[in-house]
């Protein structure tokens, strides 16, 4: 039955859990070993935070951009350089400028991850990130799941800072509502659950199309 499902799904996930406790490990490794035996949907660093390449024509050989940018400004910066008129505004921003070894203000990107079961360790997050400090919390509940990280002094997102911190934690709390307002990103709470059949065959057509 499914609550016999869940009870053993429970008492698996807590057997691993206490065994990777058991090896003392840092909070960062610690992170990086459950994800090995569980997914785990979250926006620290070491999943959103990856390499964006631009390779062609008009594009600077070897040139390596450390400025923050976002996914968003991906599809703006292709037609930027391939001279295409969007027809579409666009939320994101051209990177050529910085191709070029322009300089403009860093832009605060926006993060988020959604849970739509039951059965997951996860929780619906919503977060801000900047060069400096990253945010983030519940998504429908702003006390609840509060985190605050250092980015320049603790790259590994290892210490919570948001209670000795709390200037900073209101004002990444007012730049994310921002964003959230100018943006007009809505949520809207599923009760819906993904069913093991449907898991099944998501699964089968993720190994077809190679992902798996």
């Amino acid at each position: 039955t499914d609550r016999v499902d869940k009870k053993s799904r429970a008492q698996v996930i807590s057997g691993v859990t206490d065994n990777i406790k058991n090896k003392k490990l840092r909070p960062y490794e610690e992170r990086l070993m459950k994800e090995c035996g569980m997914h785990i949907a979250h926006v620290y660093d070491d999943r959103v935070r990856v390499p964006l390449i631009f390779s062609g024509p008009n594009i600077p050989s070897e040139k390596i951009i450390t400025q923050q940018v976002r996914s968003i400004d991906i599809f703006p910066t292709i037609t930027d350089l391939a001279n295409i008129k969007a027809k579409e505004k666009s939320h994101g921003v051209s990177l050529v400028p910085l191709l070029n070894g322009e300089t403009f203000d860093e832009q605060p990107v926006f993060m988020e991850t959604a849970v739509n079961t039951n059965k997951s360790l996860s929780t619906n997050t919503v977060g801000i990130r900047t060069s400096y400090y990253k945010y983030f919390r519940d998504r429908n509940d702003t006390t609840k799941n509060i985190h605050l990280y250092d980015l320049k002094n603790d790259p590994l997102e290892e210490k919570n800072i948001f209670k000795e911190k709390p200037e900073i934690s209101k004002t990444m709390e007012s730049l994310l509502s921002k964003v959230i307002n100018e943006e007009k990103i809505s949520f809207e709470k599923s009760e819906n659950t993904i069913t093991d059949d449907e898991r099944k065959q998501a699964i089968e057509k993720l190994k077809k199309l190679g992902y798996i």
